[in-house]
C-alpha cells in the first residue's frame, strides 16, 4: 500500500481476540522497532514490558508481520487513532494507554 507524505497511517495488530492500535509516520520503521523490542536479549527488552509485548511473548510471537498487522486507515491524527482504540472492548485491548502525539 502506498502511503501519502505527511500522513500518519493507523495500524492494527490482531492476536486472537486481542488488538493493539498504533499510528506512525513510518510504518515499516515502527514494525522494526516493535520486532526489536520483541527479540530475545533482555537488553533489547528494556522498557518493553507493556501488556502488548507481554501478551505477544506469552503467545510465542517474536515477529510482527503482515499476518497479524495491517494498516486500517490512512488517516492523520491522534484523535482518529483513539477512536479505533475506543472501538475495542477494554478486555480485548493491548494498548496500555491512550493515543498520544508523536
Amino acid at each position: 500500500m502506498l502511503l501519502s507524505i505527511n500522513k500518519m497511517p493507523i495500524y492494527k495488530v490482531q492476536v486472537g481476540e486481542m488488538s493493539y492500535i498504533g499510528s506512525t509516520y513510518n510504518f515499516h520503521r515502527r514494525l522494526r522497532q516493535h520486532n526489536y523490542r520483541l527479540s530475545d536479549p533482555p537488553a533489547q527488552q528494556k522498557n518493553c514490558h507493556t501488556k502488548f509485548y507481554r501478551k505477544l511473548r506469552e503467545m510465542g510471537i517474536d515477529t510482527i508481520d503482515e499476518t497479524i498487522c495491517s494498516i486500517i486507515d490512512e488517516g492523520n491524527g491522534v484523535e482518529l487513532e483513539q477512536h479505533y482504540i475506543d472501538e475495542i472492548p477494554k478486555e480485548q485491548r493491548l494498548n496500555s494507554c491512550a493515543a498520544k502525539k508523536m
